[in-house]
């Protein structure tokens, strides 16, 4: 994956517990969205520092499993689970999304949020619906293009994006029915876009900044990265938007 991917790495490492716009109202919100209940099996995918499985499990009763490519978020997230005593319905595996570790039919519900633009989201989406049991739910909330955008626009979000790119949310809805997902709804989440920035930073903290500069400081490549992708929010924000896209698995 490219610079943002490292980016939203570093950002967990320097203290954020969740990445996506809207926190873990907008991981409930999703899960609701794909009618997460007691004693489901729930896959998490790109479960990052744990935070967001682990609340699933708390507020809906369900099991639910974790997957992240990178071993430090894993070790992170289990020890995060056994402290808060989630360990019985809640546990973490290393894995690629798009070789997902897990046997067909595995879980009632695959949840995956703000991810599927860094990697082959194709690829990733039927990975998503091989290892939902039938009649399942996949959900899915990433960026998204509000309108339209410009040319330029996409081009330099490809380059951020390691030569991926997202979609109108039209068009996501569109890819789900394609890749055989049924009664697919979709949802505009953009308003959890308004202050995000603000926000992280709060999170973060100054001892959190302060690390997150000094990484930064070492590493160019990762400071024009977060330049260029502040300077084109600035520049088209009214293009960007946020949304989910939930689909049934026949």
């Amino acid at each position: 994956m490219g610079a943002i991917a490292d980016i939203d790495e570093l950002m967990l490492e320097c203290g954020l517990e969740v990445l996506h716009p809207g926190g873990l109202a907008k991981t409930e919100e999703l899960a609701r969205m794909c009618g997460v209940g007691a004693g489901m099996k729930v896959l998490d995918v790109g479960s990052g520092k744990g935070a967001a499985a682990i609340h699933v499990a708390k507020t809906f009763g369900c099991a639910v499993v974790g997957v992240d490519c990178s071993d430090a978020m894993v070790a992170h997230a289990t020890h995060k689970t056994l402290a808060s005593r989630m360990s019985d319905r809640v546990s973490f595996t290393r894995g690629d999304a798009l070789h997902l570790p897990f046997d067909d039919g595995s879980f009632d519900v695959v949840l995956s949020e703000c991810m599927t633009t860094l990697i082959d989201t194709e690829r990733s989406v039927r990975e998503f619906i091989r290892v939902t049991r039938r009649g399942g739910v996949v959900g899915d909330s990433d960026m998204i293009w509000k309108t339209p955008p410009p040319a330029e626009l996409v081009e330099r979000m490809r380059v951020l994006w390691d030569g991926f790119a997202t979609r109108g949310i039209d068009e996501w809805k569109a890819l789900a029915e394609r890749l055989g997902l049924a009664d697919v709804r979709v949802a505009d989440l953009s308003e959890s876009l308004v202050g995000m920035e603000k926000s992280l930073l709060k999170e973060l903290g100054l001892a959190g900044v302060m690390r997150l500069t000094a990484t930064l400081l070492a590493r160019p490549d990762l400071r024009h990265a977060i330049h260029e992708y502040r300077r084109l929010f600035r520049r088209y924000g009214d293009f960007f938007g946020y949304g989910a896209v939930v689909g049934r698995k026949p």
